[in-house]
C-alpha cells in the first residue's frame, strides 16, 4: 500500500502537488491518506469520500457524519473516518 501510494503520489495524483506549489505537510498527509485507502481496499468502499481525488485533503469526506477526512482550523487532518466501522485518529 505504501508503494502505491508513493507512486499515486509521484504519477496519478490529479492535484500534481510538489515543492513548488505545496507544503511538506499537504503533501505528507495527501500520501498518508492514500496509503489508508491503498490498504484498506479504498476502492471496494461503500463511498470513496472522494478519496484519491485533485480537491484539498480535507474535502475527502462526506461532510460532518465523521467519514472520511475531517481537519481542524489549522486544516491539518486530525479525523479519518473509514466506513464499515474503523475509525482511526491522526
Amino acid at each position: 500500500a505504501q508503494f502505491q501510494a508513493l507512486e499515486w503520489l509521484t504519477y496519478d495524483d490529479p492535484a500534481s502537488l510538489n515543492l513548488g506549489n505545496a507544503t511538506d505537510r499537504e503533501i505528507s498527509e495527501r500520501y498518508v491518506l492514500a496509503a489508508i485507502y491503498f490498504s484498506t481496499k479504498g476502492a471496494e468502499w461503500t463511498h470513496d469520500n472522494k478519496f484519491l481525488s485533485e480537491e484539498s485533503i480535507c474535502n475527502w469526506n462526506q461532510g460532518n457524519d465523521g467519514e472520511g477526512a475531517l481537519c481542524n482550523q489549522e486544516r491539518s487532518v486530525n479525523l479519518i473516518g473509514i466506513c464499515k466501522s474503523a475509525t482511526l485518529y491522526a
